[in-house]
C-alpha cells in the first residue's frame, strides 16, 4: 500500500517508516510529487495541523493523505514552544537557532543559574 505523507520533511518519512516498520506500506511525501509548498500551521493544537497537513496534501495531489504535527513541550515554559517548535527562533526549520533559544529560555529556570 501507498501513503502520501503530508510534508516535506524527509525525517518524517523515516519516522513513518520505523514506526510501521511491519506493515507493507510505501510512504511518499509531496516532494516525491514535485510539490515544495507546505499549509500555513494555523491550528491551535498538534491534531489541527495535523488535520490542515493532510487537507493541503490531499487537495494538491489529488490522493488520500496522512499527516501529524508534533513538538517539544516544556512543562515550565507552560507548554512552549509546542507547535511552535518548528519556528520558535523565528525562521521555520531553523533547528540550532530554536534549540538556542529554547535553551536560554530554560536557563533562568536552572538551580545553578
Amino acid at each position: 500500500m501507498r501513503v502520501l505523507l503530508g510534508t516535506t520533511n524527509p525525517s518524517k518519512v523515516k519516522r513513518f517508516k520505523s514506526l510501521l516498520s511491519n506493515h507493507n506500506i510505501d510512504f511518499f511525501t509531496l516532494n516525491d510529487l514535485g510539490v515544495k509548498d507546505e499549509p500555513q500551521e494555523t491550528g491551535n493544537d498538534p491534531r489541527e495541523n495535523a488535520i490542515i497537513k493532510a487537507r493541503h496534501a490531499s487537495k494538491i495531489s489529488g490522493k488520500p493523505a496522512i499527516a501529524d504535527d508534533s513538538g517539544i513541550c516544556v512543562p515550565v515554559l507552560g507548554g512552549a514552544p509546542g507547535i511552535y517548535s518548528a519556528r520558535y527562533a523565528g525562521e521555520h526549520g531553523d533547528d540550532a537557532a530554536n534549540n538556542t533559544k529554547l535553551l536560554s529560555d530554560l536557563k533562568p529556570l536552572r538551580k545553578d543559574g
